[in-house]
């Protein structure tokens, strides 16, 4: 065997077919008549939308598409024309960079936008939603079109042709049309309303005149003069890009390597075949093919691993005779030797781009041995949808993890399920429910049916499970900075810290073990600029958090760690106090991505006016870097201003983590910091909130409570007391943009500040408040005692079972549930150490009534509290600790549900 290895290594390898993506006939996007009508239809909504959008200057526009979740394939779109800069015609043709990939036609038409089509396989990623279309800036509905057919592919044929379409305008000024949308998936928001950059707004289809499933992007000024977004030699229009981040004129990349049955046929929707095939039966031969968007003549290198990872056949090859293919593949035809079953790959390296692609070859049911020779190979984003129909039915999965995956079970009927290592030696059993991370590694699992049942799994894989920690303070500033699980069922594990300095920097690499509740200490020399991140070395089932305190008193404040997978473009800053006096405020803002961040900030004060003009802050993060300073003085000035921000929006290109600091200046305690991860700005957010308050367990508490919106929206304010007495109500009105802060005082409640609500002489004391809208709002708790800052808690409505993670012996746990419904609910709350319960405790509830627990942490291994109402109950609660080895300090108030 290993003499032929050698030998078929040294071959070299034709290609036995492909080539670039055949562009059709070009034939303009609109009839002239469609175009007018478009533009008259949506100018009167256009004269008034003006008037309410932000007016924000600069370089906005994000990639106006992105990859569904599903989406199997590292590459989603290819480009095909930009606007032709040449009035001349026909086929006079100049793009912004000079180049030819426009196009015009003979009655006169040049191209007007952008066209980013689907690659590959155009029309089976249609079909799948795989691609869809997102707003590239904040802004206001226009218009919309749909209904109209969506499988057109012959061009300038049918004089009824329509697309789908949205019209947006955006901050900018800019109008942008987003054309040939799929049938039934613009957008359900009306006209009139906002969408946020990076909002779905429709999925890419071939609707109107079209020759395949692509985004015509068109952009317009303030006075309807065409633009061109892209900014270079050959643009006659503008002399700048309209991009945040404009891409690569040849954005060369691998978008795919792909194993098929027979080769992938492309056309129009009734042609295209994938004819993709994972599976292969012994002495079958496996067609290996690769996809490329933008193909330059760099070489590429295919090589084909044996189960065993040696290097089976490799062959290196490049484009020639053609400088660039906007979109090709290649395909070779390989025979393997039949006796050489189990995982084959194909791996192919191309301008420091690889990727792998996994198949099986010689599955057969009858095979005996290593269980691994009956699995189906499950890949990246699989969904594996199926009937077991007899009792001795059994389907086996091999999972190959290269990073951390996430494997999703969800069955019904009576069936069983184990994972097992590569070996098929039992690891655990898995539940019907099951969410199960798992460390790299080769894993098989098997289904047994039972009796007739359903099922469906689902794999994902997160590159770099990575939780960020934003903020280290200094320690020659008296600070020091930990990190603890918290509800670990097995109270250890291993995690993996590296310190990142400012600028990116790694200055140091270190591994901990962790025990539950215990914190470890990170003492070395970092600067107020070092953020880590934190990877953990097994599957860890507690709750990660860090904490930072002053290393000569109990000053502490604690939140959990976010996942990179969690940071987000569109962050708010929601709490800059009004009081600059005692109160100073400023941020932590990280960039765990690879490459850098291009930022716009948003001020507002507490009217919701603009305040834009304050703002001077960083527009630049680069990858792997932080910064870290206050608000006032830094990424603003405003105290020589009549008004003052209030609160912060920030777009970014790239997902960011963001941390608010805020505390009390010296002069009136002993610098107290705290702090709350930044809210992401999300559209769909809860309008109905509930906060449950204590007032004999904190001196201080309040609420914040942000209009997002562009324009006003009532809102009602209920009071009540813990036995479910309506202590008072209020219906107001928050207007565009506006913030209101209310205060919960021993005397009375004030909401917002300057306006009393109620006067809490009369014995009534507020157990929680519940704030109902029209639309969403953004809410959050100001916690603290007399002389410390606050921590922020966003507890939302309502569900039956609820989970909060407590801590071990050292700390003390209390919670507050309360009963959001007009009936009285019986409630369990159960100490847990892992499905083991430990201690319960039954409670009534009444109709909008609360309880105060203090939850027994004797034991070993807690690790929850699960509280479990009937199934038409809607609950919220929190839970606070405070760590009894340091005087009795809060290090964190959590929101129900804050568990794994």
């Amino acid at each position: 065997m290993r003499i032929i290895l050698c030998l078929w290594m040294l071959q070299v390898m034709a290609q036995d077919g492909g080539g670039p993506l055949i562009s059709p006939i070009h034939t303009p996007c609109l009839f002239p008549a469609q175009r007018a009508a478009i533009k008259s239809r949506i100018e009167p909504m256009l004269h008034s939308a003006r008037k309410h959008i932000k007016r924000s200057t600069g370089a906005r526009l994000t990639w106006p598409v992105q990859a569904a979740l599903h989406h199997p394939y590292r590459g989603f779109y290819g480009i095909s024309n930009f606007v032709d800069h040449d009035p001349r015609f026909p086929d006079r043709l100049r793009d912004y960079q000079l180049g030819q990939r426009t196009y015009d036609t003979a009655n006169g038409y040049n191209h007007q936008g952008v066209d980013i089509f689907n690659w590959p396989f155009l029309w089976e990623t249609m079909a799948s939603n795989g691609v869809q279309v997102v707003a590239a800036d904040d802004g206001i509905i226009l218009g919309k079109d749909d209904g109209h057919p969506d499988q057109s592919c012959s061009g300038w044929t049918d004089p009824n042709a329509m697309w789908n379409a949205v019209y947006l305008l955006h901050d900018d000024g800019t109008t942008g049309w987003y054309g040939h949308m799929k049938k039934g998936s613009t957008t359900q928001k009306p006209v009139g309303s906002r969408v946020q950059r990076g909002e779905t707004i429709g999925i890419v289809g071939s609707s109107g005149i079209s020759t395949g499933p692509h985004l015509h992007f068109e952009l317009y000024d303030e006075n309807d003069q065409l633009l061109d977004p892209f900014a270079g030699p050959g643009n006659t229009i503008n002399a700048t890009s309209y991009w945040l981040n404009q891409p690569d004129y040849l954005n060369s990349s691998l978008s795919a390597v792909l194993t098929h049955g027979a080769p992938p046929v492309f056309g129009c929707a009734d042609e295209e075949q994938s004819n993709l095939k994972d599976h292969f039966d012994a002495g079958e031969p496996v067609i290996v093919a690769v996809y490329f968007r933008d193909q330059v003549q760099i070489p590429y290198t295919v090589q084909l691993l044996a189960p065993n990872g040696s290097v089976f056949r490799e062959w290196t090859t490049e484009l020639s005779g053609v400088e660039h293919y906007n979109a090709s593949y290649w395909y070779w035809t390989q025979s393997l030797p039949a006796t050489v079953t189990g995982i084959w790959s194909v791996r192919v390296l191309y301008d420091n781009q690889t990727i792998t692609h996994s198949f099986s070859y010689g599955f057969t049911q009858e095979d005996d041995g290593d269980l691994s020779t009956h699995a189906s190979l499950l890949t990246l984003n699989d969904v594996v949808e199926r009937t077991l129909n007899r009792a001795d039915d059994v389907d086996f999965f091999q999972i190959d993890i290269r990073d951390w995956g996430l494997l999703n079970l969800r069955f019904e009927g009576t069936m069983q399920a184990e994972l097992a290592d590569n070996h098929g030696q039992f690891i655990l059993a898995l539940g019907a429910q099951q969410d199960l991370l798992l460390k790299p590694g080769t894993y098989l699992v098997s289904i047994f049916g039972t009796e007739t049942s359903a099922y469906r799994l689902t794999t994902s894989f997160r590159h770099n499970l990575t939780y960020v920690a934003p903020h280290l303070p200094d320690p020659e500033l008296g600070w020091q900075s930990e990190i603890w699980l918290l509800g670990g069922a097995h109270r250890n594990g291993f995690i993996e810290t590296t310190l990142v300095d400012a600028a990116g920097t790694i200055q140091s690499t270190s591994q901990d073990f962790l025990v539950s509740g215990l914190p470890v200490v990170k003492e070395g020399r970092f600067g107020a600029s070092t953020w880590a991140d934190i990877q953990p070395l097994a599957n860890l089932d507690g709750h990660i958090r860090f904490a930072f305190k002053r290393s000569s008193g109990s000053e502490k404040t604690a939140v959990p760690l976010q996942l990179i997978t969690d940071a987000h473009q569109h962050l708010v800053f929601p709490h800059i106090p009004a009081d600059r006096i005692q109160f100073w405020s400023g941020y932590a803002l990280v960039n765990p991505q690879s490459d850098d961040a291009h930022i716009q900030w948003t001020a507002w004060g507490e009217q919701g006016q603009n305040l834009d003009h304050l703002v001077q802050g960083p527009t630049i993060l680069s990858a792997h870097a932080k910064v870290v300073s206050l608000f006032e003085g830094s990424l603003f000035d405003d105290q020589q201003a009549e008004e003052k921000i209030a609160w912060l929006e920030l777009n970014s290109d790239m997902p960011l983590v963001g941390f608010e600091l805020f505390g009390r200046h010296a002069a009136f305690s002993s610098g107290e910091l705290a702090g709350i991860p930044a809210q992401p700005l999300i559209p769909s957010q809860p309008s109905d909130w509930a906060l449950p308050f204590a007032l004999s367990t904190f001196n201080y508490q309040g609420c914040s409570v942000l209009n997002p919106n562009d324009h006003p929206i009532n809102m009602t304010l209920s009071v009540y007391g813990f036995d479910g007495n309506l202590v008072g109500s209020s219906q107001l009105m928050i207007g565009a943009r506006q913030k209101l802060l209310g205060l919960l005082l021993p005397d009375r409640f004030t909401f917002p500040v300057q306006d009393p609500v109620l006067n809490l002489n009369d014995g009534h004391q507020v157990a929680w408040l519940r704030f109902q809208a029209t639309e969403p709002l953004m809410v959050f708790s100001l916690t603290g005692d007399s002389y410390a800052i606050f921590d922020g808690i966003t507890p939302i409505l309502g569900k039956p079972n609820l989970n909060l993670v407590i801590g071990p012996p050292g700390l003390t746990n209390k919670a507050q549930v309360c009963n959001l419904t007009n009936q009285s609910a019986e409630i369990v709350c159960t100490v847990q150490s892992g499905d083991i319960s430990l201690w319960s405790n039954f409670v009534t509830l009444p109709a909008f009534g609360s309880v105060l627990l203090d939850i027994p942490s004797d034991w070993e291994d807690v690790t929850h509290l699960h509280i479990s109402g009937p199934d038409d109950s809607r609950l919220s609660a929190v839970l606070w600790q405070m760590d009894e080895r340091d005087g009795g300090s809060l290090i964190g108030i959590t929101p129900a549900n804050d568990f794994q």
